[in-house]
């Protein structure tokens, strides 16, 4: 998430949050959460949300190779 999206965001949900600022870009928080998820990132099944940021998206493809991959209206 966007550092700058935090604390209008904390009141809404007690998940856990990986912030990013736009000069650090969001590639290690993405690290950061694979790794707290200990996702298997080769060949899992993901669900991406349409409304999700495109550039997010592609990221999230890239660093999760082999990834079967559903949205959420499926």
């Amino acid at each position: 998430m966007p550092a700058l999206n935090v604390d209008s965001s904390r009141r809404h949900t007690d998940l856990s949050f990986f912030p990013w600022a736009d000069a650090d870009g969001l590639a290690a928080a993405l690290d950061e959460l694979l790794t707290a998820t200990s996702i298997d990132r080769i060949a899992p099944s993901i669900v991406l949300d349409e409304a999700m940021r495109a550039d997010f998206a592609l990221l999230v493809l890239d660093a999760i190779s082999g990834a079967t991959r559903h949205f959420t209206g499926d």
